[in-house]
């Protein structure tokens, strides 16, 4: 979720006792197969309720359940990508395992982007096209995506006016997609990367921006590294009813730890600060926007990409944000990341 310190975990995640909700219901059946196993002395049931239970343990920041899912998901469904673009002048149609229309923008600049909130262009055009988006329930989503010397592109809803500082340019959006006019982009779903036409690729999702703030991740970019952010904006009733349960998860779960005897912890603080903020402001009429952040490293072999992937890491480490590699996610991700979202 969007909000005026800058995100941190994916609060959008519903969660209990500091759980999250699929790793909190695989605990209590485990809990309760296993109890059931002892009390009518059915051996099965007990293991059962142990296996279980053992898929809510974490591993790496994600439960052994949620990788299990992983694994069931890459084996069954096609790992063949097609990512095409129609032009509709003035718009433009996306198509992978969805679709959306967009309509394209690049922004008038010369050199490297500055993406750190002083870049007034580009933050407004973000601003007021999700201000928009939030009006128009057929076209909510909005996207920039920036690589240095490279087109900076802005994605929103079809029909929109141009912003003030950009141009409408459908062949932009054909760069950013990989893809040329009248010919499509073919993609195979590996494990750990995707392979095309051209080389191979590795999507990345900045999944925590606690240290520093949304603009920083724009440092990321590097000539064959393309940065993505993408907000959805919410209806603005939707958007209450959400920081409402938010703010009520969070007294539970402080009301739980009193209890318990538990003191709590400076990130629950914050969190719970946070949402009675932005519960506040969006009463008062603000915006609420799910966020998405992909960053694509792109090489010509395998190698190269392992060495980029590298470099990527270590300046995610040095400016304190989160990345998580999305093994087995390759596909779904290399879609989600796309100009238009046409496949949120």
């Amino acid at each position: 979720m969007t909000e005026r310190v800058g995100p941190g975990h994916a609060d959008a995640d519903g969660r209990w006792l500091g759980l999250a909700r699929h790793q909190a219901g695989l605990a209590i059946t485990g809990a309760v197969v296993g109890v059931e196993g002892i009390v009518h002395h059915v051996a099965w049931w007990l293991v059962a309720g142990a296996a279980v239970a053992t898929l809510s343990v974490p591993l790496g920041g994600r439960s052994l359940g949620a990788r299990a899912s992983d694994v069931a998901r890459f084996a069954t469904r096609r790992r063949v990508l097609r990512v095409a673009v129609v032009r509709l002048a003035p718009d433009a149609l996306v198509t992978a395992t969805g679709a959306a229309t967009c309509a394209p923008f690049v922004l008038r600049h010369r050199g490297r982007l500055d993406l750190t909130g002083a870049d007034e262009v580009v933050t407004r055009a973000l601003v007021e096209a999700l201000r928009e988006a939030s009006e128009d329930p057929h076209g909510r989503h909005v996207s920039i995506h920036t690589e240095p010397g490279g087109v900076t592109l802005l994605a929103v809803r079809a029909g929109a006016d141009a912003p003030l500082g950009w141009d409408r340019d459908a062949s932009a959006l054909e760069t950013v997609c990989g893809v040329g006019p009248g010919r499509d982009g073919i993609w195979l779903e590996r494990w750990g990367h995707v392979r095309g036409t051209e080389g191979v690729a590795r999507v990345w999702r900045v999944k925590d921006l606690t240290a520093t703030g949304p603009w920083s991740v724009a440092r990321l970019a590097r000539p064959g590294v393309t940065v993505s952010l993408h907000a959805e904006a919410l209806d603005r009733a939707r958007g209450v009813r959400r920081a409402e349960r938010l703010v009520h998860a969070l007294r539970s779960e402080d009301a739980a730890d009193d209890q318990a005897g538990r003191r709590w912890r400076a990130r629950r603080r914050r969190d719970l600060a946070r949402s009675r903020q932005r519960e506040a402001d969006l009463t008062a009429g603000a915006t609420l926007a799910r966020l998405g952040i992909f960053v694509v490293v792109r090489a010509a072999d395998l190698t190269g990409l392992a060495h980029r992937s590298a470099q990527l890491e270590a300046r995610a480490r040095r400016l304190g944000l989160g990345l998580e590699r999305g093994r087995g996610r390759q596909g779904p991700w290399l879609v989600a990341q796309l100009p238009g979202g046409p496949d949120w």
